[in-house]
């Protein structure tokens, strides 16, 4: 039996000041659950939850000043929908493992001293700010935006001062941690906190990202995380076979990459490291990714591709010479040097003011806008990315010269027209024939390739999910499918893979929206009836879920995968029916 201990302010020998607000606490025995309602806790107090060891706290429906968990390890706290806490504030101190579900929002969370904290909200938009000092671990999930979800550790907070108060919260779409100074003085900036990027934004961002990358073939991930004031080289010795390297969270650390090829190379919350891609290296994609840090140092022997940098505070690329660059394509980067060994002439130092002047719409907190760094006729050239109507990325220069080439095509047309008139015979000159047979080819071909880059674009994004589903990354995948049905939305298959996605991300009725669609686009695509099938067992629509197996039975009669899915379908059929 749970003991209620109830300190209410009039037992105080003088009143209270009206600052000082009333605890209802409850303390429990080991492995107690209990559920808690309006009836339990006085609407003016603070509920305190002391000292609970191995519990379950559910607390439904009540309204409270605020919620204080004391010396609890263990415990699994569920704040229900309706449950209003006032001030916004939960505070933990002096605590072990602990386990918070919100289906509301928490405006702020102060933690002193615990082991480790779990998290969880419905959506990011829940999400205030989280106030910890030491603070062993945290996990921070959503349950319909599983992409945000994170996990932290002490080693994550390394790079800060022992004992320091840190701030965890979301900023620009990402959940980031700083020390107390850093937020203080990002809200004296005054800038806008955002606990969610519009989706316009982050869809056009990832669309400006994904077009420009490779297709890149599977790869083993190889993680070299949590690394401090060392010097690591990384050869073929070392690595899987077709490593993706990913370098996490390191900090004054040196990686040296030589004798070895790679598919891909990533770095992510690094700082203060140097990068260094020796002559007897190879990146297959010819892609470097480097996103969230501060002072990179980035050298370089070999060409690489594309160097994609976003949120980045101090990087210095240095190549072996102008080959070495295929192109930088940067997004939120404050100070980005390029230099080169054998041409200092090219050097240049982009800073904000320089993107300005590209870009007068520019602004120092803009972590959207791309920009793209290229040899363009001998020299080094930065410009802004800017999309056209079909979403193809392209440059200001660019389209200009485009569509100067076009005008000059219908001008000659035009002027061939014109002479068709002026005519006396109906019989064009042999020059003239010639002439306007060009300018057809040209057209036609120039429709060709507005048709050919359609569907390239879709079958991209369709590898790109097929790859990010083979390494299990389920939501990315869906995203990948996702783009490609909004550039192409009458292809089953797609379609299909992504009813496949929901499924594995336990989103049954969302699966059975997509397999749906495909069946309408191709009634007698097997893959899609079977699908069906799966997400209507998921949903305990049993019934329906016999007749999608029995379908995709007469259009597969040997598909072994469907007659035991139809045997398990029967069986929970009949057990809903007895």
């Amino acid at each position: 039996m749970a003991q209620l201990v109830v300190r209410e302010a009039a037992e105080a020998a003088a009143p209270a000041p009206a600052s000082i607000v009333p605890e209802t606490i409850f303390t429990a025995e080991k492995g107690e659950s209990r559920v808690l309602k309006s009836e339990d806790v006085p609407q003016d107090s603070n509920l305190v939850l002391k000292d609970l060891k191995d519990c379950n706290f559910e607390l439904g429906k009540l309204s409270c000043q605020g919620l204080i968990l004391k010396g609890c390890s263990g415990c699994t706290i569920t704040v229900e929908v309706g449950t209003e806490i006032a001030s916004g504030t939960v505070k933990v101190s002096d605590c072990g493992t602990l386990d918070i579900k919100a289906a509301t929002n928490i405006a702020k969370f102060e933690v002193t001293t615990a082991e480790s904290m779990n998290v969880t909200f419905n959506n990011p938009d829940q999400l205030g700010i989280i106030k910890h000092k030491e603070l062993k671990a945290l996990s921070i999930s959503f349950m319909n935006a599983k992409e945000y979800n994170v996990d932290l550790s002490e080693q994550t907070w390394n790079k800060y001062v022992k004992d320091a108060l840190l701030v965890t919260r979301m900023y620009d779409d990402e959940i980031i941690t700083t020390d107390i100074i850093e937020y203080e003085e990002f809200l004296n900036s005054k800038k806008i906190l955002p606990s969610k990027l519009s989706l316009d934004k982050k869809e056009m961002l990832r669309k400006a990202k994904d077009a420009l990358k490779d297709k890149r073939p599977e790869g083993v991930l190889h993680e070299i995380t949590g690394k401090d004031g060392e010097t690591i080289t990384l050869n073929s010795a070392q690595l899987p076979e077709k490593p993706v390297v990913m370098l996490k969270n390191n900090s004054n650390t040196e990686i040296i990459i030589e004798d070895v090829s790679l598919v891909k190379l990533q770095m992510q919350g690094c700082r203060d490291c140097k990068l260094y891609l020796k002559e007897t290296s190879k990146i297959v994609t010819g892609t470097v990714e480097i996103w969230e840090c501060n002072e990179i140092s980035f050298n370089t022997l070999i060409k690489v591709e594309t160097l994609q940098v976003d949120i980045i505070s101090g990087l210095k690329c240095n190549f072996l010479n102008k080959d070495c660059l295929g192109q930088i394509v940067q997004a939120g980067v404050d100070n980005l040097e390029v230099s080169f060994d054998t041409e200092p002439k090219l050097n240049a130092k982009l800073t904000k003011e320089t993107l300005l002047a590209i870009t007068p719409t520019y602004t120092p907190e803009d972590k959207f806008t791309q920009f793209i760094t290229r040899i363009i006729e001998g020299e080094l050239l930065t410009e802004e990315i800017i999309r056209l109507a079909n979403d193809f990325p392209t440059t200001k220069r660019e389209k200009l010269i485009h569509d100067r080439n076009l005008a000059a095509k219908n001008e000659a047309l035009q002027s061939i027209a014109s002479g068709m008139l002026n005519n006396v015979g109906d019989k064009l000159s042999d020059n003239d024939s010639k002439v306007l047979q060009d300018i057809s080819d040209g057209s036609h071909a120039a429709q060709q390739a507005v048709e050919t880059t359609l569907e390239e674009r879709v079958e991209h994004k369709r590898q790109l999910g097929n790859e990010q589903f083979s390494l299990k990354n389920f939501q990315q995948a869906a995203v990948y499918y996702t783009e490609a049905i909004h550039i192409k939305d009458d292809i089953p298959s797609i379609w299909a893979n992504r009813a496949m996605c929901w499924l594995k991300l336990s989103e049954p009725s969302k699966a059975l929206n997509d397999a749906d669609k495909c069946v309408e686009l191709d009634p007698k695509y097997v893959k899609a009836h079977f699908r069906r099938g799966v997400a209507l067992v998921a949903m305990e629509r049993f019934r329906e879920a016999c007749q999608a197996f029995r379908t995709t039975l007469d259009l597969d009669p040997k598909n072994e995968a469907a007659k035991s899915s139809m045997i398990l379908a029967e069986r929970k059929l009949s057990q809903v029916q007895q």
